[in-house]
């Protein structure tokens, strides 16, 4: 009963502050509520951190849900938010137009309200709107001005907020808009066309919150340097003889680990972890995509986009692909927007998902390795080869000749040796097969040597990307033991002793257990890949083989690519 009587308080007093929000136009009682939330927001919202974690912080209560007028929402600040607000905010001081733009779902319209917060403690009046008026119709859309008040130590102590419903065209009515210092802040929401109006208002100051697609913030004109006020209702202000070009401020997916840590706040703190990193693993770091999780809706749209050209395809795998959108370009649903560089101005076009990889490999990355992978960006070719090797092991055994399969031997050659022997590998005489004996689930898991051990139906393939995970990619369950997948398009990659008898010590290995690891090269790399040590079972100090390891082989394998 008290609790009731509080929030009846609670909304008795919001409602009688609403009632004295100005507004200019027939403004709903809910965007009177709305702009009461906003300003509490920025006045008194704090960041706390989740889990002693930095760098990722929840406001300690709810605050403006910029989306649903009136509702409070909890909101989620990564450190990837934070830089990339304040880097768009670096970029009006230097008197540019910035359009920030990120994949749907990443939270961009949701942490406006930390933009808001820092414009406001900045001492910048701001004016606020979500596009909902389409040009062609006659609905008017909801504007929030918000002036800081200043106290004589030149701290904000209060923001005057008024709300104006008002059709876009007739924005210089508000009068923020009229201050060279005004900041105008635009979401596109459903609004179809470009929002760009850097260059009708008076001043520079200008922020866009956009999906990566040009027609949101104009295209190229946006990136160009303007020559003055080229509106007529602007001709009766001071003259300004032009603005510089607009930058993109470009914002990041999430990450698996992210999400675990933050899921509660998020609205997922009723899914298991391995549900979520199985929904992680399908369509990426949208958290939009992961609580409107629809499996088989998202493969289907997956299917119909990887409908690609080879420059395009090429694009992809290499990072190389520009934006913004061509006609021939991939659809949203396969790729992101990653910043390479401290200003978030640098950008290179990752797939959304792992998913999305292996798909994308399966379909199109087959025998053109050599153009593919052996060239810069290993990173970005290695995760498409990784992903390629994990759709295509998963599905069914696969046999290699003795061209294409080694085995590391045990002994070390006796000199002198010929140099073809020095790295002791020997072929296997009659080939085999590699890979599940039947399809399997492929499954993202943190630790994929702890969950591995519980798969005794084998049904699974697991992987992670947790860097800590020793020596391999990929594992899977087999009788009599367990088989993993190291990839790599390098000419040599690490397979350190130690770290072997910490993936057969994580693993449980018994010894009537057997563990066979075998490293993935593209064939190319075949005939000059070694390992480092070039004989890890070898024990260089008894100088013999490594005893604790005999029930460990490892093979090297040369992949073509298929035809």
């Amino acid at each position: 009963d008290m609790l009731k009587q509080l929030e009846s308080m609670f909304f008795d007093a919001r409602t009688r502050e609403a009632e004295k929000v100005p507004v200019d136009g027939d403004v709903d009682f809910d965007f009177r509520i709305a702009a009461v939330e906003i300003r509490h927001s920025i006045l008194y919202g704090e960041l706390v951190s989740i889990k002693d974690d930095s760098r990722i912080m929840v406001y300690s209560e709810g605050v403006a849900d910029v989306q649903n007028p009136g509702g409070v929402a909890q909101v989620v600040l990564r450190e990837e938010d934070r830089m990339f607000w304040e880097r768009c905010i670096d970029t009006i001081e230097d008197d540019r137009p910035v359009c920030g733009v990120g994949n749907p779902g990443i939270g961009k319209t949701t942490t406006t309200i930390y933009l808001l917060q820092r414009l406001i403690r900045y001492k910048k009046s701001v004016v606020y709107t979500i596009r909902t008026s389409q040009d062609a119709g006659s609905r008017p859309d909801i504007f929030y001005e918000l002036v800081p008040v200043v106290d004589n130590e030149e701290d904000v102590v209060d923001v005057v907020i008024k709300v104006y419903k008002m059709m876009h065209c007739v924005i210089e009515r508000i009068p923020v808009l009229r201050s060279k210092e005004g900041v105008y802040v635009v979401d596109p929401g459903e609004f179809r066309g470009s929002c760009d109006t850097s260059n009708d208002i008076r001043g520079n100051q200008f922020i866009m919150n956009a999906s990566n697609d040009e027609t949101h913030w104009g295209g190229k004109n946006f990136k160009k340097h303007r020559l003055g006020v080229r509106i007529d209702r602007w001709k009766d202000l001071e003259h300004t003889s032009g603005k510089k070009a607009g930058k993109l401020i470009h914002g990041s997916l999430w990450t698996g680990q992210q999400i675990l840590v933050a899921k509660v706040y998020l609205g997922l703190g009723g899914v298991a972890d391995d549900e979520l990193l199985r929904r992680y693993r399908i369509v990426g770091g949208s958290i939009r995509d992961i609580l409107e999780f629809d499996e088989q809706d998202f493969v289907n749209e997956v299917e119909r986009a990887l409908e690609l050209d080879d420059i395009v395809v090429h694009g992809l795998m290499t990072g190389a692909y520009k934006f913004p959108y061509t006609p021939s370009a991939p659809s949203s649903s396969l790729v992101g927007l990653s910043p390479q560089d401290e200003e978030l101005k640098v950008v290179t076009t990752v797939l959304k998902s792992d998913y999305i990889a292996e798909k994308l490999a399966r379909r199109h990355l087959k025998i053109s390795w050599y153009a593919v992978l052996d060239e810069g960006n290993a990173g970005n070719r290695g995760n498409m080869f990784e992903s390629y090797l994990r759709e295509m092991f998963s599905s069914e055994a696969l046999s290699f000749s003795a061209e294409e399969v080694r085995e590391s031997v045990r002994d070390k050659p006796a000199p002198p040796a010929p140099a073809n022997q020095i790295k002791n590998y020997q072929p296997v005489g009659d080939g085999m097969a590699i890979g599940c004996e039947q399809r399997r689930t492929i499954v993202r898991v943190s630790n994929m040597n702890e969950r591995v051990r519980t798969d005794n139906q084998h049904e699974f393939m697991f992987y992670s990307k947790d860097e800590s995970e020793p020596l391999i990619d990929m594992i899977w369950k087999v009788d009599g033991g367990y088989e993993a997948i190291q990839a790599t398009i390098r000419k040599d990659h690490g397979a350190a002793t130690d770290k072997i008898r910490t993936l057969k010590n994580e693993l449980g290995l018994t010894d009537e257990e057997r563990l066979r690891i075998f490293i993935v090269v593209p064939s190319p790399r075949y005939s000059e890949f070694v390992t480092n040590p070039v004989n890890p079972l070898y024990d260089p100090v008894n100088k013999c083989a490594c005893q604790d390891l005999m029930n460990v082989e490892i093979f090297h394998v040369g992949v073509s690519g298929g035809e």
